[in-house]
């Protein structure tokens, strides 16, 4: 409990923090900084206290035990996980066998990646930090920080690709995407959506939202189902077996398509004020495009973890939104909302036993 007491304490001098005027006494650079600091404690805390049995945990510690004294080919071969991933688990067992330590050193890195692409799309301290607050208040990032640790790995060097094709550099962004692939096999039509929206220059929102209403209408109609069912999946061809369905609740599920619909339209909404902010665009894009992954593959078992990619968007959004946006009311509504959220369904849900 108190650990909670700082983490909200935190959170609220922070959110004070937000709605400040930048340069003011108490919103500098240096405030930021103290604040970012404490953010990354809160992170690597709740990772640190976590049992190394939670749920797909058990897996990877089991995994990271059983290669110790193993070959990186024989790891490789024994996990018949992406290799990359693979690669890092054996570098990582070369120093130490402690599990809380191989969770610690996964999760740092996947912050320096997460926040190397921040600084790269924001520029700004200040809504680095922000973004970094919303992710901490929602329950995806958890997901993926505590339990999806391969495709948590994938999504920040996503992250960290969009932020190269914001500063156009094109080479870094697809060798970081491509990167992701093998860290997650998931991430491969992502890795092609980023190239998309970075080297497509006609690719306009309202085309996006055809795209989407007509996907969508395919997703309520279970159309997609019937194109694409019988295409060859490989290893996730399991997702597509009746029983594992049912078992996940059936196929499209609704509640998917009402919350990516319902941010787009409040994305959408907040555009009309910022139609020439390319970073916004950009973002907004990338949003759209990872949502048609939900769209079309949404059939599948475990949909989650392909329309996670999308989710994975919203923080950025949100916490660019607290830059950009001139309205003091919606700044305090996205605010209050992420940490109601957070209290919701965020770190008290992981560190309450």
């Amino acid at each position: 409990m108190l650990f909670l007491l700082y983490v909200y304490t935190v959170f609220l001098m922070l959110s004070v923090f937000a709605l400040t005027k930048q340069n003011s006494f108490i919103n500098n650079s240096y405030i930021s900084r103290l604040f970012l600091f404490n953010l990354l404690f809160i992170s690597v805390f709740v990772i640190a206290i976590t049992d190394v049995g939670y749920t797909d945990r058990i897996v990877y510690s089991n995994r990271f035990i059983g290669m110790q004294n193993l070959s990186l080919h024989d790891a490789i071969e024994i996990a018949n996980w992406e290799p990359l991933f693979v690669v890092l688990m054996k570098l990582i067992s070369m120093f130490t066998s402690d599990l809380i330590v191989f969770y610690v050193i996964l999760h740092i890195l996947f912050l320096v990646i997460l926040f190397s692409g921040l600084r790269k799309i924001f520029s700004d301290i200040k809504i680095e930090v922000l973004v970094l607050f919303i992710y901490l208040n929602y329950s995806f990032y958890y997901s993926y920080t505590l339990n999806g640790l391969r495709q948590g790995m994938a999504m920040a060097l996503i992250i960290l690709a969009l932020g190269y094709g914001i500063k156009k550099k094109s080479f870094k962004m697809m060798l970081t995407s491509i990167t992701s692939v093998f860290l997650h096999y998931t991430t491969l039509p992502i890795a092609l959506f980023v190239a998309l929206i970075r080297f497509w220059k006609s690719l306009k929102i309202k085309h996006l939202i055809i795209a989407y209403f007509v996907l969508s209408i395919l997703y309520i109609l279970n159309l997609q189902q019937l194109l694409l069912g019988g295409l060859p999946l490989g290893e996730f061809e399991g997702y597509l077996q009746a029983d594992a369905v049912e078992e996940f609740g059936g196929p499209n599920k609704i509640s998917y398509l009402t919350f990516n619909t319902f941010w787009l339209l409040f994305f959408l909404f907040a555009f009309k004020n910022h139609r020439k902010d390319k970073i916004y665009i950009f973002l907004l894009k990338a949003y759209m495009l990872f949502s048609f992954y939900l769209l079309i593959f949404g059939f599948i078992a475990f949909a989650n973890r392909i329309a996670s990619y999308s989710w994975f968007i919203i923080p950025l959004l949100l916490g660019y939104l607290l830059k950009i946006s001139n309205s003091g009311i919606l700044k305090v509504v996205i605010l209050v909302v992420v940490l109601v959220v957070g209290m919701l369904i965020g770190i008290p849900k992981y560190v309450i036993n």
